[in-house]
């Protein structure tokens, strides 16, 4: 399944991972070294937007709707 915001699509099932870190948005769930790291909401949403987006980076718009749909920021 993919989520799409301001035409861009953004996978949520695939687990990714980057040096010693897993992040699975399915799950919503990331993991240092297999131990849980604990992250607020709006954090992780923010990890899984960013992490999607590497190495190019994400625009201010996609950034701002998934991560505070709704809200002008």
């Amino acid at each position: 399944m993919a989520a799409v915001f301001d035409g861009v699509s953004l996978p949520t099932d695939d687990a990714v991972e980057f040096g010693p870190f897993r992040l699975d948005p399915a799950r919503r769930l990331l993991t240092k070294d297999g131990a849980p790291v604990p992250l607020g909401d709006r954090a992780f949403e923010l990890l899984v937007v960013l992490v999607r987006h590497a190495p190019g980076g994400v625009g201010k718009v996609t950034l701002f709707g998934h991560v505070w749909p709704g809200v002008c920021v």
